[in-house]
């Protein structure tokens, strides 16, 4: 909406200090976009969080495209000796092919401020990996893209994403992806901004 804004960050105890630092990441855009946010747990396939698509179309055919944004959050337990034992996370997500056609993943983190560039694969129903792109490109735009895989209307796929051995968890370890799924071959496509 047109105006004019301000935006007043404060820690919690409204004071602040050489230690203390914000990330902000504010973008603006024509459309209603928002990525939402994984739930966990989502570690494996049965858990996957289901992405919603939105259906468009245009003079190519009839697509749809889905949001999804997540984070870093690695397992800490204990092993039997009291030392701790960290696991990292791997998010899964879930999308049914509406027609025979073709999907586009196209990711960013780190090219946009974010501490992790993450693994980052489409695996298709019988659970084998159809195409993976590993821990993507640093501060390249996108991070990652995994461009036109075959997909057969009314199967689910998987979106695959390993967080680095060395995420800690923080909140600037995330990633957020755009995926198309669409009846005719995909030449170009936008990436989350």
């Amino acid at each position: 909406q047109d105006g004019d804004y301000l935006l007043e960050l404060s820690d919690e105890d409204g004071d602040g200090g050489d230690n203390e630092w914000f990330f902000l990441f504010l973008y603006q855009t024509g459309e209603d976009t928002s990525y939402p946010v994984e739930s966990e747990d989502n570690n494996q396939p049965i858990q996957a969080n289901v992405l919603e698509a939105t259906e468009y179309s245009n003079s190519s055919g009839d697509y749809t495209l889905s949001y999804g944004l997540g984070f870093a959050d690695p397992t800490v337990e204990l092993d039997k000796g009291g030392k701790e034992v960290v696991t990292a996370d791997e998010d899964w997500y879930a999308i049914e092919a509406f027609d025979d056609g073709y999907m586009v993943l196209c990711m960013n983190s780190s090219a946009f401020g974010s501490a992790i560039t993450p693994d980052v694969a489409i695996i298709d129903p019988d659970g084998e990996t159809v195409l993976a792109a590993a821990e993507g490109e640093e501060d390249e735009d996108p991070t990652a893209a995994l461009e036109n895989i075959e997909v057969s209307g009314g199967d689910t796929y998987y979106v695959k994403v390993n967080s680095p051995e060395s995420a800690e968890g923080t909140a600037q370890e995330w990633y957020e992806f755009m995926l198309y799924v669409a009846d005719f071959e995909i030449g170009s496509y936008g990436c989350p901004p």
